[in-house]
Order: structure tokens, then C-alpha cells, then sequence
């Protein structure tokens, strides 16, 4: 079994079918990432897509993630000169993440635009907005739809841009629609 394989056995054993951050979300983010650039190191992005979200219990998950990564990644025959390159791309995902590398910003736009369009509103409603957000209401989850239209600010590359215009027109759209539902019960 090759580097890649393992993993994608291990991503997928520790994160299972979690709607909206696990195997399904990382391979998604994998493959948009591979849209947005060229000339980007495949092992690092392919590692850092499977990685990314590997740690969601702590508050900076981003820093337990690229512990577990680093970690996970040292007992298999991933390359050792690229562990820190998937490490920096998963500290950087986040939406205030500060990308430097190409395969940063391919992975921290790749997981925004995640989570916009009609995957964002279905990993939204996978998730309970409490957990994550500290919403207990529906009027909560329209905030935290509208925060993530803001994310396209965050964006660094042109196709990521282009892929985020058909997201945000849907989002709008479904707010629009969240709001019209939430005021027939005034």
C-alpha cells in the first residue's frame, strides 16, 4: 500500500462519515483544490486536503490537526522534506489562515468555498449550529450563512474567486428563502 492510500485509510477512520467535516468533505476539498492553480505539489495538497480537518475537538484545531498530521504522517513513507510544507497548509485553512505556499492557498480556498453554495447550506444543516457556532436558533444559523459570504474576501486565488460567485448567488438566495420561512411564524 502506498503513502497516498494509507492515508486516505486513516482519514477515513478517524473522521467516518461526519456530514461536515469528514472523508466526503476532505476528499471535496481535494478535488476543488486541484482546480484552482497549476504547477502544485500533488503529495502535499492530496496530504493536507486528507489531513486538514483530522483534529475538531480543541479550539485551534487547526494546531491539533497539524500535530496529528505531522505525527501520523512520520510512521509512513510520506516524503519527511514535505511534512512541514502539509503542516503549514493545514495551520492555514482556516478562514483568518494566512497562506504563503501555493497548496496553502489552494486548501484554505478550496475548504471556504466548501462551505458555501448548497454544500455549505448541506454541511451547515449536517451540523447543529450550536456545536459549532453557539446558535440555538434559526435566526442563528442565518448569521452564521451570512458570515460565510464574507469568506469570499478571504479568497487568494482568480478561479477561486470565479468558482465563489454561483456559491454566494445560491447562499443569497437561500437566505433570502431561510428568512421568508422564519417570518411566517411572526
Amino acid at each position: 500500500m502506498g503513502f497516498r492510500e494509507e492515508i486516505e485509510e486513516y482519514s477515513e477512520s478517524k473522521t467516518g462519515k461526519c456530514l461536515p467535516a469528514g472523508f466526503d468533505h476532505f476528499k471535496r476539498v481535494y478535488a476543488l483544490a486541484k482546480k484552482l492553480a497549476d504547477g502544485y505539489d500533488d503529495d502535499v495538497l492530496h496530504a493536507a486536503a486528507l489531513l486538514h480537518d483530522i483534529e475538531l475537538a480543541g479550539e485551534e484545531h487547526e494546531k491539533d490537526s497539524a500535530s496529528a498530521a505531522e505525527a501520523f504522517l512520520k510512521t509512513i513513507s510520506f516524503p519527511a522534506d514535505k511534512v512541514y510544507a502539509v503542516m503549514d497548509c493545514i495551520l492555514n485553512h482556516i478562514p483568518e489562515g494566512n497562506p504563503k505556499s501555493l497548496e496553502a492557498k489552494m486548501i484554505h480556498d478550496a475548504d471556504l468555498l466548501d462551505f458555501m453554495g448548497a454544500t455549505g447550506v448541506a454541511r451547515l444543516s449536517g451540523m447543529t449550529a450550536e456545536d459549532w457556532f453557539e446558535k440555538t436558533s434559526l435566526g442563528g444559523v442565518a448569521e452564521v450563512w451570512e458570515e460565510s459570504q464574507s469568506y469570499t474576501t478571504n479568497l487568494f486565488l482568480d478561479r477561486s474567486k470565479e468558482l465563489a460567485r454561483d456559491k454566494v448567488a445560491f447562499t443569497e438566495n437561500a437566505l433570502t428563502q431561510l428568512r421568508r420561512e422564519m417570518r411566517m411564524g411572526d
